[in-house]
């Protein structure tokens, strides 16, 4: 039995239109689901056994070469097909507005949170986060997590300045590198250390770390 379209876009929205397989979105390519465990293996219509895939992955055609692939669909389908991308065009526009609005309005909840927090209702730009990380953070990190940043950062500076939004931009970056666990132990002073990206990205089984002041003060 075919899928109802609801189900199908429900589908495609959680897995931001895109094939599972090959990444690829509309217009460039018309999207499918799949059963993860096939229907013939027992696989049934949960959301957990559906995934998104494009037409032609779908058939095991996207590795093939031309002379391998089924033969040219008739007029009937082909029609369909049209239609149907049609359909998921105006399905992944609509998704895209909605994702959009909603982005806008959890930047707009954390932006007034801000002010709220040192009950201002103007501020100088110098004494505010700065709005593409703060829309990076909350993206994220998610709209709780950065109010929880802010209230950090009130907590220490009770006053807006630019020194308050600097420290919110470190607690944020703080819980981006929890998030990622870039958090390490100094091997001298025991203290929370934070690698970055690239030493993350490089360390080997046993590495041990140090704060640079702290291996200064060893003599290391």
């Amino acid at each position: 039995m075919a899928l109802r379209p609801s189900i199908r876009f429900d589908v495609f929205k959680r897995d931001g239109f895109s094939c599972a397989y090959c990444g690829r979105k509309p217009p460039a390519v018309i999207l499918e689901v799949d059963h993860v465990i096939p229907v013939a293996d027992g696989g049934g219509d949960e959301y957990e056994n559906l995934v998104t895939s494009c037409w032609d992955c779908n058939r095991g055609k996207g590795a093939k070469q031309l002379d391998e692939r089924a033969p040219t669909i008739n007029v009937e389908e082909q029609t369909e097909l049209i239609w149907e991308r049609e359909r998921q065009l105006r399905a992944f526009h609509e998704a895209k507005r909605e994702q959009a609005e909603r982005r806008e309005s959890q930047f707009g909840e954390v932006w007034d949170y801000w002010f709220d927090l040192y009950e201002a209702t103007e501020m100088s730009q110098y004494h505010t986060p700065w709005k593409n990380s703060l829309r990076s953070y909350v993206e994220q990190l998610g709209v709780q997590e950065v109010k929880e940043a802010m209230e950090i950062a009130h907590d220490r500076f009770r006053w807006p300045s630019s020194k308050a939004a600097r420290y919110f931009a470190g607690v944020c970056k703080n819980k981006l590198a929890e998030q990622e666990g870039r958090v390490r132990e100094c091997s001298i002073c025991h203290e929370r250390l934070v690698l970055t990206r690239e030493q993350a990205a490089e360390e080997t089984p046993g590495s041990t770390w140090y704060h640079t002041a702290c291996g200064e003060g060893d003599g290391g």
